[in-house]
């Protein structure tokens, strides 16, 4: 029988916690989207305009991400 260690750096953080949460929330908003989009025209303009926001918003995030990197 194997025995396996962790080393104290595999352990999740609570950041590792937090992103999963946001992967799972982002799989429902992407879900969410793909079938508001498919039950007609007055939903579908709703969620592209969800979507349009959303996209904002990453944008946003994106660029203070990267510099937080840079610094």
């Amino acid at each position: 029988m194997k025995r396996y260690l962790r080393a104290a750096s595999d352990q999740e953080s609570p950041l590792d916690d937090n992103i999963g949460d946001l992967k799972a929330d982002f799989d429902y908003i992407i879900e969410g989207l793909e079938k508001l989009g498919r039950m007609g025209s007055d939903k579908s303009k709703e969620a592209l305009s969800v979507s349009l926001e959303l996209s904002g918003m990453l944008g946003d995030i994106t660029s203070e991400i990267s510099n937080l990197m840079i610094d």
